[in-house]
C-alpha cells in the first residue's frame, strides 16, 4: 500500500499537483521550506512509521532503499532522522548499489530458478 503514496509515480502526481513538475522537481522544491517540503515530509513520516514497525520486529543493522525515489538524499535523510528519533538502535539507511537494476536482477534470478537444469 505504500506504493500508493511513496512510489515514483505517486510522488510525480504530488509534484504535479504542487506545480513542481515530477519527482526530481518536488525534491528540489522540498530543499526549501514551503508546501513541497511539507508534503514530502508528510509522506516520509508515513513511510518512516512503517519502517520503524519493521525495525522493531526485525532489528536490522541496515535498511536498503531501492528505486529512483530512494536516490534522493533529502528523502533518505528524512527517513533516517525519523527512525533515529524513536528507535533505540536505528539502522543505517542506504541506497542499494543496484538501485536502477534491482527489479531486472530479481527477474533474471527468478527466471533462472524456474528453468530446470540438465544433470
Amino acid at each position: 500500500m505504500l506504493e500508493l503514496d511513496f512510489s515514483g509515480r505517486a510522488l510525480d502526481r504530488l509534484a504535479d499537483s504542487l506545480g513542481a513538475g515530477r519527482c526530481p522537481g518536488l525534491a528540489a522544491a522540498a530543499e526549501r521550506p514551503g508546501p513541497a517540503r511539507d508534503a514530502l515530509t508528510a509522506r516520509a513520516d508515513e513511510l518512516a512509521r512503517h519502517l520503524v514497525t519493521c525495525c522493531l520486529l526485525l532489528d536490522p543493522q541496515r535498511v536498503v532503499l531501492v528505486g529512483g525515489v530512494a536516490g534522493n538524499a533529502l528523502i533518505r535523510g528524512l527517513l533516517g532522522e525519523r527512525m533515529a528519533a524513536v528507535l533505540p538502535y536505528p539502522p543505517e539507511v542506504v541506497l542499494s548499489r543496484f538501485a536502477d537494476d534491482a527489479a531486472l536482477l530479481g527477474a533474471v534470478i527468478l527466471a533462472r530458478e524456474a528453468v530446470p537444469t540438465a544433470h
